[in-house]
């Protein structure tokens, strides 16, 4: 019985799944452009101080034998940037998540 219940459970896997392993598949984490730098997702608050600029928001490109993981392209989906009390806007920003609560996002690279 136990046999039976472990290989339903490897059969649904691989079927929900897709069968991909880890070279096929990309993680695709909130990356945004802003001035020279790009940032990465770094948690989330609740407390932003005052507008200041925009950003491009990353496409993503996780499924595939070729997955990219996060890319920017012409196009971009434009998203309003926030400084952060305390911070500065070259190391740290924030963007809307949802409602009262934003991501934080902290600069990693330049472009």
């Amino acid at each position: 019985m136990v046999r039976r219940v472990v290989s339903f459970l490897i059969a649904a896997t691989a079927l929900l799944g897709g069968c991909s392993d880890s070279a096929g598949v990309a993680d695709c984490t909130v990356v945004i452009r802003y001035g020279d730098a790009i940032y990465n997702q770094d948690g989330f608050t609740k407390v932003v101080g005052s507008e200041v600029g925009m950003a491009d928001l990353a496409g993503c490109d996780d499924t595939g034998e070729n997955a990219q993981g996060p890319y920017f392209s012409e196009g971009d989906k434009r998203v309003q940037v926030w400084s952060i009390p305390g911070r500065n806007p070259a190391s740290v920003v924030a963007i809307v998540d949802s409602g009262d609560t934003y991501r934080v996002m902290k600069a990693t690279s330049n472009k």
